[in-house]
């Protein structure tokens, strides 16, 4: 059988690259997706074990046979994690609607429910790695390059001071 993505290789690090950007993306829309996202998940296994190291997939089944117990403590981890994590998101979420509303100044904003949101949430708890690794990665990089362009504020005003002075003098006269 072919191994295109034999651990290690460029075909399989490809694959696990579109992969993950795939199921990021169906976890982290406005409208979750969370069939979709594990339908690539899936997808991607398969492939792994068809194309790839079935031994490796061989070993991982033997191990979940003859360790029900470790296996059941790992899915309770998961799962309490998950619930965790959608908690943080959640509150995330609604931070980010309430300082929208303030911004654009709302009299009488619509309050995020949770029953229009129980897919949204459901998801983050169901695919927390992929929704943290969007949080971690995107809005983490986005949060830390708005704070230093904040704090940089007063450099690029007087840079543009300095650039526009020939008609700040027009102005005053």
């Amino acid at each position: 059988m072919m191994q295109l993505f034999l651990f290690g290789t460029f075909w399989f690090w490809a694959l696990i690259v579109v992969s993950l950007i795939i199921t990021v993306r169906l976890v982290e829309t406005f409208d979750p997706h969370e069939v979709w996202a594990g339908f690539t998940i899936l997808i991607t296994l398969v492939l792994l074990a068809i194309f790839g190291n079935w031994e490796f997939f061989k070993n991982i089944l033997i191990f979940i046979q003859d360790n029900p117990l470790i296996i059941v403590g790992y899915v309770l981890i998961y799962i309490i994690i998950g619930i965790g994590w959608s908690f943080f998101k959640w509150y995330a979420y609604l931070r980010k609607k309430r300082d929208y509303y303030r911004e654009h100044n709302f009299k009488d904003p619509k309050i995020p429910g949770f029953k229009e949101n129980v897919s949204r949430i459901v998801s983050w708890m169901m695919y927390w790695p992929f929704s943290a690794l969007w949080t971690l990665t995107h809005n983490l990089f986005r949060d830390v390059f708005n704070f230093l362009t904040e704090q940089l504020r007063g450099a690029y005003e007087k840079v543009t001071k300095n650039v526009f002075k020939e008609f700040e003098k027009k102005e005053e006269e």
